[in-house]
């Protein structure tokens, strides 16, 4: 076979070939093959060979048009191939398969979806928000990457993107769906096409509700949203500022508050102080006054006592002279008999 050695694989034919070909021809070959790993190399048992024509059914149609015969040499040859028009709109999904050589040329790889997710979200001209790639989404513990994100300087996400290329669903709506679940975003698409009318629109409205919408209420919500967004961080900017401004003043009125009252704690403590010594100095005072009435009043008795002394002893003398000091003690000393 013809070409470098490195890209030849040994053949050994079976039988005769009965349709010509020659160098340079696109064939099918029927074979069987053979693998010596002893000597590392491939043999391929050739049962026949047939020249494949503009025409022939053997010819690659994995462009996903299977009626308008576009092959992987016409992709290679139109960068931006579209199906014919008798082929419009393109085959669902499930058709629409591609070998490895027509995907990497093809016009709806994953690449050129994203590339067209990203200049839709670019037109939108959305106040604050612009398009990114690639962006990391945490769901709890783990990590992912949404391809296509319209989002803020904040962290906030107006919409986010999964794109797929060449119709491949897999799983995309579902990464799409956890992404706005994730991040509370309100709108999403999923896109596997470059064609817009491809793609689907999904409004978050919480709850795990993601039905699908279509473009116009897609475009409507997002500029809607975000001028509700942005009303309602102005608005929570400005109650922040009042709440701000209002704990400031009770603050300030608190911290008036907290020293009036060690004032006035300190005023009581220099009162109590003051009245302490008073009630002490009151005490003192009571105590003297107490000794000063004791020693009065003795000094009054005593002197009372002297001044009754005489008046005493005359009154003794005139009793004894009248007899009744003598009839007292002897009433005395017959009541001890």
């Amino acid at each position: 076979m013809g070409g470098p050695p490195e890209l030849q694989i040994k053949c050994v034919r079976s039988g005769s070939i009965s349709s010509p070909v020659q160098v340079g021809n696109n064939v099918c070959v029927r074979d069987n093959v053979s693998i010596y790993s002893s000597q590392s190399r491939y043999q391929i048992d050739v049962t026949g060979v047939d020249p494949i024509t503009e025409n022939s059914t053997e010819q690659c149609q994995c462009s996903g048009c299977s009626q308008c015969g576009n092959q992987c040499d016409r992709l290679r040859e139109v960068a931006n191939f579209q199906s014919c028009a008798t082929c419009l709109p393109r085959p669902p999904d499930e058709l629409y398969e591609l070998c490895p050589e027509c995907y990497a040329i093809s016009p709806d790889h994953e690449t050129k979806v994203a590339d067209e997710v990203y200049d839709h979200f670019d037109k939108l001209e959305v106040n604050g928000f612009s398009p990114d790639r690639e962006y990391q989404i945490q769901f709890g513990t783990r990590n992912g990457i949404a391809d296509v994100v319209l989002a803020d300087g904040n962290g906030s996400f107006a919409a986010i993107a999964e794109c797929k290329g060449a119709g491949y669903v897999g799983h995309g709506i579902e990464q799409l769906k956890s992404y706005l679940s994730a991040t509370d975003t309100r709108f999403g698409i999923f896109a596997n096409r470059v064609d817009k009318s491809q793609w689907k629109f999904y409004e978050n409205r919480g709850a795990n509700c993601i039905p699908e919408i279509d473009l116009s209420k897609f475009k409507e919500g997002v500029g809607d949203g975000i001028t509700t967004r942005e009303r309602l961080r102005d608005e929570i900017r400005d109650l922040k500022g009042e709440i701000t401004a209002g704990l400031e003043n009770q603050k300030s009125e608190l911290m008036d508050a907290v020293e009036q009252i060690t004032q006035t704690e300190h005023n009581l403590t220099e009162r109590t102080s003051d009245l302490t010594q008073q009630i002490e100095t009151l005490e003192n005072y009571k105590s003297g006054l107490h000794e000063e009435i004791h020693r009065k009043l003795d000094n009054l008795l005593e002197e009372k006592m002297q001044r009754l002394e005489k008046p005493l002893s005359d009154l003794k003398i005139e009793l004894q002279k009248r007899g009744i000091v003598n009839w007292f003690k002897n009433l005395f000393s017959k009541e001890n008999e």
